[in-house]
């Protein structure tokens, strides 16, 4: 007998779904459409329909949900929840292929280029990360420091930069190389996500992991990998858990979806340092016994007072 028909679809907000809850999702504002001028090969500018790459939602300034817009223009445009703009910087002058906030901070790839633009004030930093000259394909920060930023290359190389350096001089904003990762197996774009104390990435050929546990970049190290299906243009999700040890990744291409889940336990470096109690009591008591000693030396000379001729 055939399958019975499936049940009809919700029509409104009077239905519940299986869980008992109701699913209502209405427009609230559709912000305007935006033209830039775009340079003609005749060296004039016309103007053009900017089109949206990437989309982030995010509180800003505590003021409420905003939303950022970067487009192929290379412009990064804030908005409020009413629609008003808040805020325009353009950060690049061709397309922008990569959004990635954290915490005040937001890392945008143009090309080879890897730009940074500060949320408090909406400006566009002086820092710049530059790799091998290769498009970037993913971007992720250190889920325990913040300040490194992990980029992937076009080429498969895979590198970790300090973020938010200082100019030796001026104290300006600078981002600096850190390390290279080692052991890449990716032979073309990779895609990125980081979990505490380790970076797995993503790319047609290869799933890699690696422990990025250590304080210092350079010493990163290789855990695994394992082949992929191959397919172009995949796309990489992770998840995990604040308190839960389990992360889920998810890797989609040639209409599949694959859903991973490794037990990568982070394991904090061992900083006990119980093992120098013991000398340092040492140590104390030699000086207390040694300070003792110089001042009943001191004093053994003379135990009157001092009196003066009058």
């Amino acid at each position: 007998a055939p399958p019975p028909p499936p049940p009809p679809l919700p029509k409104g907000p009077e239905h519940k779904t299986l869980s008992g809850l109701g699913l209502v999702v209405a427009t609230e504002r559709e912000l305007p459409a935006v033209d830039a001028p775009v340079e003609q090969k005749d060296g004039s500018f016309k103007p053009m329909r900017a089109k949206v790459t990437h989309l982030s939602v995010f509180n800003w300034r505590g003021q409420g949900a905003h939303v950022t817009a970067a487009d192929d223009q290379g412009n990064l445009r804030l908005y409020a929840r009413n629609g008003t703009k808040r805020g325009d910087v353009a950060v690049a002058t061709s397309r922008i292929s990569g959004l990635l906030r954290s915490g005040t901070t937001f890392a945008v790839a143009e090309g080879a280029a890897v730009r940074f633009v500060a949320t408090s004030r909406w400006k566009l930093s002086p820092a710049v990360c530059r790799g091998p000259a290769a498009d970037v394909s993913g971007l992720a920060f250190d889920a325990l420091s913040p300040g490194v930023l992990h980029v992937a290359y076009a080429t498969g190389e895979l590198l970790a930069f300090h973020a938010r350096g200082r100019s030796g001089e001026s104290g300006a904003p600078q981002c600096k190389l850190a390390s290279k990762l080692p052991s890449s197996p990716h032979g073309g774009p990779a895609t990125l996500a980081a979990v505490r104390g380790f970076l797995v990435s993503a790319s047609p050929s290869h799933l890699a992991v690696h422990n990025t546990t250590p304080s210092t970049p350079s010493h990163y190290r290789f855990v695994a990998s394992r082949p992929s299906n191959g397919t172009k243009g995949h796309t990489f999700a992770a998840a995990h858990g604040i308190h839960a040890t389990e992360t889920v990744f998810a890797v989609a291409g040639g209409g599949r979806v694959a859903v991973l889940e490794s037990l990568l336990r982070y394991e904090p470096p061992d900083h006990d340092i119980s093992w120098m109690r013991a000398p340092i009591l040492l140590v104390g008591l030699v000086v207390v016994f040694g300070v003792q000693v110089m001042r009943k030396g001191g004093g053994g000379g003379g135990g009157g007072r001092y009196r003066g001729d009058g």
